[in-house]
């Protein structure tokens, strides 16, 4: 009987995993700790890990993994840059990873995070639970007709443009590859990284991390933008 060792385990994921290690005729144990050159020795003698977003996939790490007998890593993850490819390659380490998330539930979360940025919701709930009522400090700003940035413009990127049209606002885009059906949408435009920072209010980042985008965001950028604008970060991957 093949053994999986699950690293970063969420409680709410062992349920699913454990039915289907069962169906697959699988034997798995659950470790809650992080994945690194440390902890890889809990995988000993399993024939595959799985692994977490936050996981260290480092080259150490594969060593230490490879050395004791794994073959196949699985990543319950869209994204793999936590990842070294080229030494998994080299160790003949067969990796896979989820083929992609929902673009319109990460572009709602999106749209959450920039209500809750917007309105100080949390700031909001924490004072209640102190019984502090004070409205100082809370004031947000009308979203509806402000101008939203958006750098890629993948599939949860155009999901998001989609919403923030919902909200009434004006959309600039910048991506290096252009979409014919956004490109052809009422209050949507396709523009360089100078003309996103010196006009958006609210400013969204949904590429992926690479040596293109690295510090994309830096001082310079910032010095750009409107003193008072909203800034989400968000990883796309596919």
């Amino acid at each position: 009987m093949k053994k999986i060792t699950c690293f970063s385990t969420h409680e709410f994921e062992q349920k699913n995993l454990t039915l289907i290690a069962q169906k697959l005729g699988l034997t798995i144990q659950f470790i809650k700790y992080k994945l690194d050159k440390h902890t890889a020795s809990f995988a000993k003698e399993s024939d595959a890990i799985l692994c977490w977003a936050n996981d260290d996939l480092s080259k150490e790490t594969l060593e230490v993994l490879y050395h004791n007998g794994l073959k196949y890593i699985s990543l319950r993850t869209a994204g793999f840059s936590n990842l070294d490819i080229k030494t998994a390659q080299d160790l003949k380490l067969k990796v896979s990873r989820v083929p992609s998330y929902s673009p319109q539930s990460i572009a709602e979360h999106t749209a959450a995070l920039l209500l809750s940025l917007n309105r100080k919701i949390i700031k909001a709930s924490n004072r209640v639970k102190d019984f502090n009522f004070s409205l100082e400090g809370l004031e947000g700003m009308q979203i509806f007709g402000k101008t939203v940035g958006i750098i890629g413009a993948g599939q949860i990127g155009k999901a998001f443009a989609n919403i923030m049209l919902g909200f009434g606002c004006k959309v600039l885009i910048y991506d290096q590859k252009i979409d014919p059906e956004l490109e052809k949408m009422q209050n949507i435009t396709y523009t360089n990284l100078l003309d996103i920072f010196k006009n958006v209010d609210i400013l969204s980042l949904h590429c992926p991390l690479n040596e293109q985008t690295k510090y994309i965001i830096n001082k310079d950028s910032l010095n750009r933008m409107k003193k008072i604008s909203l800034l989400l970060i968000l990883e796309e991957v596919g």
